[in-house]
Protein backbone atom coordinates (compact mmCIF):
# COMPACT_ATOMS: atom_id res chain seq x y z
CA UNK A 1 0.00 0.00 0.00
CA UNK A 2 2.76 2.05 0.63
CA UNK A 3 4.77 1.51 -2.31
CA UNK A 4 1.60 2.42 -4.46
CA UNK A 5 1.14 5.63 -2.05
CA UNK A 6 4.83 6.95 -2.97
CA UNK A 7 4.49 5.88 -6.78
CA UNK A 8 1.82 7.88 -7.01
CA UNK A 9 3.37 10.78 -5.85
CA UNK A 10 6.37 9.90 -8.15
CA UNK A 11 3.93 9.88 -11.04
CA UNK A 12 1.95 13.27 -9.84
CA UNK A 13 5.50 15.27 -9.48
CA UNK A 14 6.56 13.86 -13.30
CA UNK A 15 3.33 14.80 -14.82
CA UNK A 16 3.51 18.65 -13.33
CA UNK A 17 6.73 19.12 -14.13
CA UNK A 18 6.29 20.91 -17.68
CA UNK A 19 9.82 21.07 -18.72
CA UNK A 20 11.75 17.98 -20.23
CA UNK A 21 15.52 18.95 -20.59
CA UNK A 22 15.26 17.37 -24.50
CA UNK A 23 17.30 20.46 -25.83
CA UNK A 24 20.31 20.54 -23.96
CA UNK A 25 23.47 21.20 -26.44
CA UNK A 26 26.19 18.65 -26.77
CA UNK A 27 29.24 21.08 -27.16
CA UNK A 28 31.21 23.18 -24.50
CA UNK A 29 33.34 26.23 -25.29
CA UNK A 30 35.13 28.82 -23.28
CA UNK A 31 33.83 31.40 -26.18
CA UNK A 32 30.42 31.73 -27.39
CA UNK A 33 28.00 34.09 -29.12
CA UNK A 34 24.77 35.33 -27.81
CA UNK A 35 21.92 34.34 -30.43
CA UNK A 36 18.16 35.85 -30.43
CA UNK A 37 15.42 33.75 -29.48
CA UNK A 38 12.06 35.88 -29.26
CA UNK A 39 10.06 33.80 -26.96
CA UNK A 40 6.63 35.75 -27.53
CA UNK A 41 6.18 36.42 -31.95
CA UNK A 42 3.17 38.76 -31.26
CA UNK A 43 6.05 41.04 -30.00
CA UNK A 44 8.56 40.32 -32.95
CA UNK A 45 9.49 43.24 -35.24
CA UNK A 46 9.23 42.74 -39.11
CA UNK A 47 11.58 41.50 -40.58
CA UNK A 48 11.67 38.95 -37.29
CA UNK A 49 14.72 39.64 -34.99
CA UNK A 50 15.07 35.65 -34.03
CA UNK A 51 18.62 34.32 -34.73
CA UNK A 52 19.91 37.94 -34.21
CA UNK A 53 23.25 38.47 -32.49
CA UNK A 54 23.87 40.34 -29.33
CA UNK A 55 26.35 43.16 -30.22
CA UNK A 56 27.23 47.11 -28.68
CA UNK A 57 26.36 50.56 -29.76
CA UNK A 58 29.37 52.73 -29.25
CA UNK A 59 28.26 55.65 -26.93
CA UNK A 60 31.50 57.27 -25.52
CA UNK A 61 35.19 55.94 -25.07
CA UNK A 62 34.64 52.86 -23.06
CA UNK A 63 31.17 52.83 -23.01
CA UNK A 64 28.69 50.59 -25.10
CA UNK A 65 25.12 49.93 -24.90
CA UNK A 66 24.02 46.67 -25.44
CA UNK A 67 22.11 45.93 -29.01
CA UNK A 68 21.26 43.41 -31.64
CA UNK A 69 22.60 43.19 -35.00
CA UNK A 70 21.90 40.73 -38.01
CA UNK A 71 25.21 39.86 -38.65
CA UNK A 72 27.45 41.97 -36.03
CA UNK A 73 28.31 39.68 -33.24
CA UNK A 74 30.76 39.84 -29.90
CA UNK A 75 32.11 36.76 -28.87
CA UNK A 76 31.93 36.39 -25.13
CA UNK A 77 33.35 34.25 -22.08
CA UNK A 78 32.25 33.55 -18.97
CA UNK A 79 34.48 34.82 -16.43
CA UNK A 80 35.21 33.76 -12.86
CA UNK A 81 36.66 30.59 -10.77
CA UNK A 82 34.66 27.42 -10.99
CA UNK A 83 33.28 28.18 -7.76
CA UNK A 84 31.79 31.09 -8.68
CA UNK A 85 29.77 29.65 -11.66
CA UNK A 86 28.90 27.49 -9.35
CA UNK A 87 27.97 30.05 -6.90
CA UNK A 88 25.89 32.02 -9.41
CA UNK A 89 28.96 34.60 -9.23
CA UNK A 90 29.83 34.53 -12.57
CA UNK A 91 30.19 37.59 -15.42
CA UNK A 92 29.75 37.89 -18.64
CA UNK A 93 32.17 39.35 -20.95
CA UNK A 94 34.35 39.88 -24.29
CA UNK A 95 37.43 41.63 -24.80
CA UNK A 96 38.44 44.80 -27.01
CA UNK A 97 41.25 47.13 -27.52
CA UNK A 98 44.76 46.83 -27.48
CA UNK A 99 46.11 45.79 -25.36
CA UNK A 100 42.62 43.92 -24.46
CA UNK A 101 40.30 44.53 -21.92
CA UNK A 102 37.72 43.58 -20.65
CA UNK A 103 33.98 44.67 -21.32
CA UNK A 104 31.38 43.49 -18.90
CA UNK A 105 27.68 43.06 -19.60
CA UNK A 106 25.64 44.59 -17.54
CA UNK A 107 21.93 45.77 -16.07
CA UNK A 108 22.23 49.63 -15.69
CA UNK A 109 19.73 51.59 -13.15
CA UNK A 110 16.36 50.27 -14.04
CA UNK A 111 13.41 53.35 -15.07
CA UNK A 112 9.93 52.20 -14.37
CA UNK A 113 11.66 48.63 -13.74
CA UNK A 114 13.14 48.40 -17.15
CA UNK A 115 17.16 48.24 -17.03
CA UNK A 116 19.66 49.29 -20.83
CA UNK A 117 21.99 46.77 -20.72
CA UNK A 118 25.41 48.27 -21.17
CA UNK A 119 28.92 46.80 -22.47
CA UNK A 120 31.26 49.10 -20.60
CA UNK A 121 35.03 48.39 -19.58
CA UNK A 122 34.69 46.44 -16.12
CA UNK A 123 33.77 42.87 -15.73
CA UNK A 124 29.71 43.50 -15.43
CA UNK A 125 26.54 42.27 -13.61
CA UNK A 126 28.26 39.61 -11.05
CA UNK A 127 25.56 36.58 -11.29
CA UNK A 128 24.65 37.41 -14.93
CA UNK A 129 25.66 34.09 -16.66
CA UNK A 130 24.65 30.92 -18.89
CA UNK A 131 22.37 28.65 -17.02
CA UNK A 132 19.28 26.37 -17.92
CA UNK A 133 16.77 26.90 -14.83
CA UNK A 134 14.02 24.83 -13.52
CA UNK A 135 11.89 26.35 -15.90
CA UNK A 136 13.61 26.30 -19.44
CA UNK A 137 14.70 23.06 -21.25
CA UNK A 138 17.80 24.94 -22.75
CA UNK A 139 20.70 26.90 -21.35
CA UNK A 140 20.67 30.82 -21.83
CA UNK A 141 21.39 33.74 -20.49
CA UNK A 142 20.20 34.53 -17.26
CA UNK A 143 19.81 37.24 -14.27
CA UNK A 144 20.03 36.80 -10.23
CA UNK A 145 17.00 36.36 -9.05
CA UNK A 146 15.50 37.31 -11.85
CA UNK A 147 11.82 36.55 -12.82
CA UNK A 148 11.67 39.43 -15.88
CA UNK A 149 13.17 38.70 -19.39
CA UNK A 150 15.61 40.26 -21.73
CA UNK A 151 13.55 42.46 -24.38
CA UNK A 152 14.91 44.17 -27.53
CA UNK A 153 13.10 47.79 -28.42
CA UNK A 154 13.72 49.76 -31.48
CA UNK A 155 14.50 53.48 -30.49
CA UNK A 156 16.65 56.40 -30.74
CA UNK A 157 20.00 57.13 -29.19
CA UNK A 158 21.16 60.08 -28.15
CA UNK A 159 24.76 59.94 -29.14
CA UNK A 160 23.57 59.82 -32.57
CA UNK A 161 20.92 62.23 -32.83
CA UNK A 162 17.36 60.82 -34.30
CA UNK A 163 18.98 57.28 -35.72
CA UNK A 164 17.18 54.64 -34.18
CA UNK A 165 18.81 51.38 -33.26
CA UNK A 166 17.95 47.98 -31.77
CA UNK A 167 18.60 48.16 -28.11
CA UNK A 168 18.83 45.10 -25.27
CA UNK A 169 17.29 45.97 -22.27
CA UNK A 170 15.83 43.65 -18.90
CA UNK A 171 12.18 44.08 -17.94
CA UNK A 172 11.45 43.44 -14.36
CA UNK A 173 7.88 43.16 -15.14
CA UNK A 174 5.93 43.51 -18.08
CA UNK A 175 7.44 43.94 -21.45
CA UNK A 176 6.95 47.74 -22.96
CA UNK A 177 4.53 48.01 -25.42
CA UNK A 178 6.90 48.00 -28.98
CA UNK A 179 9.52 45.92 -27.70
CA UNK A 180 10.03 41.99 -28.37
CA UNK A 181 10.28 39.76 -25.36
CA UNK A 182 13.27 37.36 -26.06
CA UNK A 183 16.05 34.80 -24.80
CA UNK A 184 19.50 34.66 -25.27
CA UNK A 185 20.81 31.60 -25.78
CA UNK A 186 25.02 30.29 -26.18
CA UNK A 187 26.12 29.69 -29.97
CA UNK A 188 29.92 28.18 -29.40
CA UNK A 189 32.65 30.26 -31.23
CA UNK A 190 36.15 30.62 -31.29
CA UNK A 191 37.78 33.43 -28.96
CA UNK A 192 40.17 35.39 -31.12
CA UNK A 193 43.63 36.06 -30.13
CA UNK A 194 44.74 37.56 -27.14
CA UNK A 195 42.56 38.09 -24.09
CA UNK A 196 42.78 40.09 -21.37
CA UNK A 197 44.37 38.51 -17.89
CA UNK A 198 41.09 38.09 -16.70
CA UNK A 199 39.94 35.77 -20.23
CA UNK A 200 43.54 34.31 -19.67
CA UNK A 201 43.10 33.24 -15.80
CA UNK A 202 39.27 32.74 -15.45
CA UNK A 203 37.16 32.03 -18.29
CA UNK A 204 35.36 28.86 -17.99
CA UNK A 205 33.35 26.32 -20.49
CA UNK A 206 29.92 26.74 -21.14
CA UNK A 207 26.99 24.74 -22.89
CA UNK A 208 26.40 26.20 -26.14
CA UNK A 209 25.00 25.17 -29.69
CA UNK A 210 27.32 24.40 -32.88
CA UNK A 211 24.32 26.35 -34.61
CA UNK A 212 21.22 27.81 -32.88
CA UNK A 213 19.75 28.77 -36.01
CA UNK A 214 19.86 24.24 -36.81
CA UNK A 215 17.88 23.44 -33.35
CA UNK A 216 14.60 24.45 -34.57
CA UNK A 217 12.75 23.01 -30.97
CA UNK A 218 14.59 25.17 -28.95
CA UNK A 219 11.76 28.07 -26.95
CA UNK A 220 8.90 25.91 -28.63
CA UNK A 221 7.79 25.50 -24.78
CA UNK A 222 8.08 29.70 -24.61
CA UNK A 223 5.68 30.50 -27.00
CA UNK A 224 3.01 27.83 -25.44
Amino acid sequence: MLAAVVLSCLQAVVLASPIVRRHQPQSKSKGFTLVVKVTEPTTDFEPSIDQYYVSSIHVGPGQALGGVDPQSARIWYQNGTASDIGQGKGTIVWDSGEPAFPHGFKLAEAEDQVSPVRVDIGHGTTGIQIASPWDSSYPHLTVPGGTGSYIVCNETVRYYGERKFLVLKYAAADVPKGCAKIRLVPQCAELPGEGSLSRQDFAQEVQCYDDVAKSGEIGKEDER
